[in-house]
Formats: C-alpha cells, structure tokens, sequence
C-alpha cells in the first residue's frame, strides 16, 4: 500500500496540471542552477587573485615598494569565492564526509540518515548563522564598518554578502532534504 505522500507525488494535483512532483522538482533544479551559478561565477576571481598576488611579491621583492591594500584585498576576495563555493559544493555532494560505515548502506539507509542529521545539524546551523549573520550585517551597515588596517575598505558588504551565501547554501540544504524524503517516500530519486 503506498504511503499518501508516495500517492499525492504520484498522482499529482487535481487540476490537470503539472504533477505536484513536477512542480517540486522544476523548484529544486531552480535552486541547484542557482547554487551552481552563485557558485562559478566568483570562482573566475581566482585569476585576479593570482595577479594581484604576483604583483605584490614583484612590488616588494623587486622595488622594495610593498603595497598596503593587497592582502586585504585578496582575503576579501578569497572570502566570496568561499562563502558562494558553499551552496555549489553541496549541490554537487563534493564536501568532505567521513563516510566509513555511510557508504555501506543501501541507499534508502543513506538517505533517512542524511535526513535524521540535516534535520538535526544542518537546519539548526543554517538558521543560526542566518539569525547571527543577519544581526552582524545589520548592524555593520548601520554603522558603515570599515576593517581596522591602515586602508580600511569597508567590510559591511562582505558581511551582507556572508548573509545571502548562507540563505543560499540554506536553499540547497532544505532541497537536499526534500530529495531525500522524496526518495524515502516514493523510491524516486529527483
């Protein structure tokens, strides 16, 4: 007998529609292009860290004339690769895992799994940098926060930006866990 989430994914809604599973998994492949994108875009920054990098170690060895911009500069920019990177990451299950015992389940053992400790990890630090992050960003805005070295930038965009890379890798998470329960439910993989 199939379970009535199993029966309300199979059928459908009742209006003729696109099935209720279609509609999910269209939301889910917008939320993954989205991470993807989010992800790849900044990734091209690495070139420019490459060159301001170069041109720090020849501005320092060759003219004696070290620049005071540059690290700063490169670890801010190292930061949105890595804060957008997250949300890629884990559409593309390329984080690291300790997976000894995991890889030895079937797959629906897997997949209750993921779900017991997304919900019970992955939700409860999602919401709590989102709570905190918004909060720091909030108030580093209000303030117009600059960093305390010699060149000061301002850093509240940075803060802003940790803010939207951890609603996305939130998106990504709460997708992951719809796939699973999906999974779960019907056999399904979306």
């Amino acid at each position: 007998m199939a379970s009535p989430t199993s029966f309300v994914l199979a059928e459908g809604t009742i209006n003729g529609g696109n099935s209720l599973a279609e509609k999910i998994e269209k939301v889910l492949k917008k939320i993954d292009a989205t991470s993807i994108w989010a992800g790849k875009l900044p990734s091209f920054l690495i070139i420019a860290l490459t060159l301001f990098q170069g041109g720090e170690v020849v501005a320092r060895y060759v003219f004696n004339k070290p620049t005071i911009w540059n690290w700063e500069l490169c670890t801010m920019l190292y930061a949105v690769m890595f804060l957008l990177g997250g949300p890629w990451v884990l559409q593309g299950k390329k984080h690291i895992c300790t997976d000894i015992l995991y890889v030895r389940f079937p797959p629906k053992v897997q997949a209750y799994i993921d779900i017991a400790t997304y919900l019970c990890f992955f939700c409860v630090f999602a919401a709590m940098m989102l709570w905190q992050g918004s909060i720091m960003a909030w108030d580093s805005i209000k303030i117009q926060e600059t960093s305390y070295t010699l060149w000061a930038p301002p850093i509240y965009p940075l803060k802003t930006l940790m803010v939207f890379a951890f609603g996305l890798l939130t998106l990504q998470g709460i997708a992951k866990l719809i796939r699973d329960i999906i999974f779960v439910s019907t056999g399904r993989k979306i």
